[in-house]
C-alpha cells in the first residue's frame, strides 16, 4: 500500500471511532441504547439495514461466484422484490403495533415464556455464526493484502467495533452504518470507474467474460437454469423460491432487522427505511458483480487461483487511493455488520431472557455486548473449517433462519398451534435443520432455506395436534391477544 492508501483508511478509522464518541454523548437510558429513543428517520435506517446485511462476505462469496462460475446468482435479484410487499403491509406495522423492543416478545404472549426463549436462543447462535463467519472472510482477506496474521485481524476489529457499540449502542450503530454504507458504495464505484478506463475498459472485461462463458446463463443461454431438478446447484427457481425464503427469514424473524424497524419515528419512516435498503441492496449487488467480472479480466490466467487471492490482487493493483478505499470498505462492511449483530444478540439476551427486562441497566447490555463480541471474535478463529464461505452463508446461516420464520408464523397466524407444540417442534425444526445443512449433498444451495423451513413448519404442526394446549390456557392467550 502507498501513503494515500494509509491515509484513506486512517480517515475512516477516525470518523467510526468519532461517530461512536459523539453517539456515547446521548443519555444513558435502555431506550436509548437499545432503541435510539426511536427517533431515527428512513433514511439511516434504509442506509443501516442494507449496510448491516453487506458484508465482506459479499465482497469474497458474490465476487468469487461471479468470476467461477459465471452470472448464475444476478437470478437471485427478483427474490428482493418479492418480499417488499409482505413485509411493508404485514410484518413491519405488526412490529410496530407490539411496541416491544424485541421480535420475540409477543411469543410470550401468544404461547409462553418458553417458546419466547427459544426464539431468542436461536437467533442468538444464528447471528453469532453469522457474525464468525463475516470477520473470519475478512480477515483471510485483508491477511493475505496486509501481510498480517488473519487472528490479528479479527482481533483489531473485533475490539473496535465492540468498543463504539458498547459506548453509544443503537444510535452509534445506525449512524456508523450510514457511514460505512457511503463507504461501501464510493468504494464499489471507484473500481468500476477504474476499470471503465483502463485498457479496453468495460467492452474488454466483458469481451474476456462472454469468452470464457461468463455471462452464462444469459449468454450463451442455459435451459437447464429454468429446470426444476432440486439436485442442480442453481436454477431460477431455487434461486427465486430459496432466495425469496431466506430474505423473507431475514427481513421478518431477525432480531437484527427487526429492531430498526422498532427505532423509526413512525411506521411510515420505518417502510420508507425497508424500501430504501432493497434498493441499495440490488445495486450493491450489481456493481459486485461487474467487479467479479473486472477481477477475472485483471487475471484471467490466474482462474485456477483461489478467489480471494484474486480479488486481493486485484485491490492492489488499483491506483493509489483507491486501493485504500477498497481495503476501508472491507473494514466498513464487515463492522457494520459486527456491530449490528453484537448489538441484537445482546439485546435478545437482556430483553427476552431476564425475569425483569424493562429494568435491564445500560451496564449490564454493555457488559453483554461485550461478552457477544469476545465470543465470536474467538469463534472466528475456527469457523473456516465448516468449508467455504458461500457454502456457508449458503447452507448454515440461511438456512438455520428459517426455524426461527416458521415460529414467527405461527405465532402470527397459526390459531390452532399451541405451546408445547411450538417450543418441541421449534426444537426438532432446530435440529432437522443442522442435520439437513450437514448431511444433505446434491441439493440447490438456496433450497436448504427452503427444506429447514418446511420441516419445522411440519414439525410444529404435528407437535401441536399431539400436544394441544389446554382449553384454560387457550383461553388465557384469547385475552392476552
Amino acid at each position: 500500500m502507498q501513503f494515500w492508501d494509509l491515509i484513506t483508511i486512517s480517515i475512516y478509522f477516525i470518523v467510526t471511532i468519532g461517530i461512536g464518541l459523539a453517539a456515547a454523548r446521548k443519555r444513558a437510558s435502555r431506550t436509548e441504547f437499545l432503541l435510539a429513543d426511536k427517533s431515527i428517520g428512513w433514511f439511516p435506517l434504509g442506509i443501516s439495514v442494507a449496510a448491516t446485511v453487506f458484508s465482506a462476505v459479499n465482497f469474497v462469496a458474490f465476487s468469487g461466484e461471479v468470476m467461477t462460475n459465471g452470472l448464475y446468482v444476478l437470478m437471485v435479484l427478483p427474490a428482493f422484490l418479492l418480499v417488499i410487499r409482505p413485509v411493508t403491509h404485514v410484518l413491519i406495522p405488526f412490529y410496530r403495533h407490539t411496541e416491544a423492543v424485541t421480535a420475540y416478545e409477543f411469543l410470550e404472549k401468544r404461547f409462553d415464556q418458553r417458546v419466547r426463549r427459544l426464539a431468542a436462543a436461536l437467533f442468538v447462535v444464528w447471528r453469532m455464526t453469522w457474525v464468525s463467519v463475516i470477520l473470519y472472510a475478512t480477515a483471510k482477506l485483508l491477511s493475505s493484502m496486509l501481510n498480517i496474521d488473519f487472528r490479528v485481524i479479527i482481533l483489531m476489529i473485533g475490539s473496535l467495533t465492540i468498543a463504539y457499540t458498547m459506548l453509544g449502542g443503537m444510535r452509534a450503530v445506525i449512524w456508523t452504518d450510514v457511514a460505512q454504507g457511503a463507504i461501501i458504495m464510493a468504494a464499489l464505484f471507484s473500481g468500476i470507474i477504474v476499470v471503465s478506463i483502463r485498457g479496453d475498459g468495460f467492452f474488454g472485461v466483458f469481451s474476456l467474460a462472454v469468452k470464457d462463458d461468463l455471462i452464462m446463463p444469459f449468454y450463451p443461454f442455459d435451459p437447464m437454469s429454468f429446470s426444476l431438478d432440486p439436485r442442480i446447484r442453481m436454477t431460477f427457481w431455487s434461486c427465486l423460491i430459496g432466495g425469496s425464503t431466506a430474505f423473507f427469514s431475514r427481513y421478518s424473524a431477525d432480531q437484527m432487522i427487526v429492531q430498526r424497524y422498532l427505532t423509526a419515528r413512525s411506521l411510515k419512516d420505518a417502510t420508507r427505511g425497508f424500501v430504501l435498503s432493497i434498493v441499495f441492496s440490488l445495486a450493491a449487488l450489481v456493481g459486485l458483480v461487474i467487479l467479479g467480472l473486472a477481477i477475472h479480466a485483471h487475471n484471467p490466467s490466474g482462474a485456477t487461483a483461489p478467489p480471494m487471492s484474486r480479488i486481493a490482487g486485484f485491490i492492489l493493483s488499483l491506483p493509489a487511493g483507491v486501493t485504500g478505499l477498497l481495503i476501508a470498505a472491507l473494514f466498513a462492511s464487515t463492522m457494520s455488520s459486527v456491530d449490528s449483530g453484537i448489538h441484537s444478540a445482546c439485546t435478545a439476551l437482556t430483553s427476552d431472557f431476564s425475569a425483569n427486562p424493562g429494568y435491564s441497566s445500560v451496564f449490564s447490555n454493555r457488559v453483554f455486548t461485550l461478552i457477544i463480541g469476545i465470543m465470536s471474535s474467538i469463534a472466528a478463529c475456527f469457523i473456516g473449517r465448516l468449508g467455504s464461505i458461500f457454502e456457508i452463508m449458503n447452507k448454515i446461516i440461511n438456512g438455520f433462519g428459517s426455524p426461527l420464520l416458521a415460529i414467527i408464523l405461527f405465532g402470527i397466524y397459526g390459531r390452532r398451534a399451541s405451546s408445547r407444540g411450538i417450543l418441541l417442534g421449534g426444537i426438532l425444526g432446530a435440529i432437522w435443520s443442522i442435520l439437513a445443512s450437514s448431511l444433505v449433498v446434491n441439493l440447490a444451495l438456496h433450497y436448504y432455506a427452503v427444506v429447514n423451513l418446511i420441516g419445522t413448519a411440519a414439525f410444529c404442526h404435528i407437535s401441536s395436534l399431539v400436544f394441544p394446549d389446554h382449553p384454560l390456557d387457550r383461553n388465557t392467550v384469547t385475552q392476552n391477544q
